[in-house]
C-alpha cells in the first residue's frame, strides 16, 4: 500500500512538473517572462577540485576508513555501518552521477550542516532508489536477482533528471530543481 502510494505522489508530481514546464514554455515563448537564468555549470565529475577534496577527506579519516561511517564523520543518518572509505567512495560516484561537485550537496569543511537542500533530497532519495529497487525486483517478467537502478538510472549526469527524451527540434531541456 505504501508502494502504491509512493508510485501515485510521484506520478502526480511528474505530471504536475510537466504542466508547469510546459506552461512556462509556453508563456516564455509569448514574451511574457524574462528567459530563464543561466544553467548553473558544475565542474567535470574528475576535475582535480573534486580530486583534492576527496583526497583531503581520505587523509582525515586515515586509519579509520575500514570503521562504521557513524563513527567517523558526524551527522551520518543513512549508511551508518557503512565502512568510512566506503561512503567516500559513494560520495564520489554520486558526483559522477549526477555531474556536481562537493558544494552542491555540502558546505565544504562543514560536511556534518544540513544547510543546504540537496543534501536533504539526497537522503530521501537514497530511501526512493532502494524502494524502487526492491519493486522491480518484484516484477515477474524480470528474471535478474540482481536486477536495480541507481541514481544514474535516471540523473545521468545531470543534478535535476530529464522527464523526457530531448525534442529533435530543441536539445536538451534543463529544468530547475535540487
Amino acid at each position: 500500500m505504501l508502494i502504491q502510494r509512493l508510485l501515485l505522489t510521484a506520478l502526480v508530481l511528474t505530471l504536475l512538473i510537466i504542466g508547469i514546464s510546459y506552461a512556462q514554455e509556453g508563456q516564455q515563448q509569448r514574451g511574457n517572462y524574462p528567459p530563464p537564468p543561466p544553467r548553473r555549470e558544475f565542474p567535470k565529475p574528475d576535475s582535480a577540485l573534486i580530486q583534492q577534496m576527496f583526497d583531503k577527506m581520505n587523509k582525515a579519516i586515515e586509519g579509520k576508513a575500514d570503521s562504521p561511517a557513524v563513527n567517523v564523520f558526524q551527522n551520518i543518518q543513512v549508511w551508518k555501518q557503512m565502512p568510512a572509505g566506503r561512503l567516500l567512495g559513494m560520495m564520489r560516484g554520486w558526483t559522477r552521477n549526477l555531474g556536481v561537485d562537493c558544494s552542491h550537496c555540502h558546505v565544504i569543511d562543514q560536511w556534518e550542516k544540513d544547510d543546504k537542500a540537496p543534501k536533504l533530497t539526497a537522503r530521501a532519495m537514497d530511501k526512493f532508489r532502494d524502494d524502487v529497487t526492491a519493486m522491480v525486483r518484484n516484477i515477474k517478467s524480470i528474471t535478474d536477482e540482481h536486477a536495480s537502478v541507481s541514481c544514474w538510472t535516471c540523473h545521468r549526469g545531470q543534478p535535476v533528471p530529464e522527464t523526457f527524451a530531448p525534442r529533435p527540434d530543441r536539445g536538451p531541456q534543463q529544468r530547475k530543481g535540487n
